[in-house]
């Protein structure tokens, strides 16, 4: 996803773009993860990009050539935990996988969190996934790299009526998400194969953008349309969240963060109205990125005010992130498996 659109707010969703970010990449190597995570460069440079990546991404998020048995420490937990632990931070304690699937049981929604650009992040999801439709559960899956305004395409996968390549043409992937489609391509294949009811949770992807720079009051009648009625501007550890966020990075033309905080509650509140809107009587299990699910104040808490229905949050991390135990309901460490191809 390109740094500089707005999709700007969409740093906070994977902070592993921001220098010093979330992954605790040290700033001497930050323009180079930068660069090689966002695809912010010539196919040439994203080639030689991977090849120097392949060999230097491990010493850039250790420090070292030695390397002692990866941990998380979190904010709040005396001990670290281990590579593929689940943490219940309600019950405080860790869980194995099959206690994790009952535990979502009285879950309408489940969000499954992410780095775009984790792959064993998207393997977590499809396993979640997976365990659903084995435990007899009608689910459907809503997809924050979908825009609403693509349902009827999403229906024709979801039916069968489409090939793969056909598929990414019609809900113009590049155009839109941008990030490698490799890395959903297992969960997509597995919907289309179960025909599981796909849903498009997001906003058009240009009206962000356009509410950055000029604000609410300023969208055509036409794009204001496609948004929500109720757009929240109003939570505070949300607000401070953003504007963190905002204050840490000069985004030229986006001068006030009014705007580029609005852009940020629409999106979030587009997302949770697609939630609202397309529950019915089963259980969704959403994937999208872990800024809006940190907390629960992007789109968890945005859908409940809407439907009321009772909802849950997997917050997968890699070791070396910053994390607290308000996270998420359940946090599940991964390897720090960041995908070297950010673009076809």
């Amino acid at each position: 996803m390109n740094i500089s659109a707005i999709r700007c707010p969409r740093l906070i969703q994977d902070k592993a773009r921001v220098p010093g970010g979330r992954l605790g990449i040290p700033k001497r190597a930050s323009a180079f993860v930068v660069a090689l995570v966002t695809g912010r460069a010539t196919p040439t440079y994203r080639s030689v990009l991977a090849m120097i990546g392949a060999i230097c991404l491990p010493f850039l998020f250790t420090g070292a050539c030695t390397m002692k048995p990866a941990q998380l420490k979190i904010e709040g937990l005396e001990q670290p935990l281990e590579i593929g632990t689940i943490y219940d931070t309600a019950q405080a304690g860790a869980i194995d996988f099959d206690t994790l699937i009952q535990r979502l049981a009285s879950a309408r929604v489940i969000y499954v969190g992410e780095l775009h650009t984790a792959t064993a992040h998207h393997q977590i999801q499809l396993k979640i996934i997976k365990a659903m439709v084995e435990s007899g559960r009608k689910i459907r899956v809503g997809m924050e790299m979908f825009a609403h305004t693509y349902q009827s395409r999403l229906n024709e996968w979801s039916a069968g009526k489409v090939d793969y390549d056909t598929f990414l043409k019609r809900t113009q992937w590049y155009a839109n998400w941008n990030f490698d489609d490799a890395l959903y391509k297992e969960i997509l294949i597995y919907i289309k194969e179960k025909h599981l009811k796909l849903i498009g949770l997001n906003i058009p992807f240009h009206i962000p953008r356009k509410i950055s720079v000029g604000g609410l009051d300023n969208l055509l009648p036409t794009d204001r349309a496609l948004l929500p009625r109720k757009i929240d501007t109003t939570q505070a550890e949300h607000r401070a969240y953003v504007e963190e966020i905002y204050k840490a990075h000069h985004f030229k033309s986006r001068s006030d963060f009014e705007n580029f905080y609005a852009a940020q509650c629409a999106w979030e509140d587009g997302m949770a109205q697609s939630i609202a809107d397309n529950l019915d009587d089963e259980t969704m299990v959403v994937i999208a990125g872990n800024g809006h699910i940190r907390r629960k104040y992007g789109i968890p808490n945005r859908a409940f005010e809407r439907n009321r229905a009772p909802f849950a949050t997997i917050y997968p991390v890699s070791p070396r992130q910053d994390v607290s135990l308000k996270d998420g309901d359940f946090i599940w460490v991964t390897e720090s498996s960041l995908s070297l191809s950010t673009q076809r």
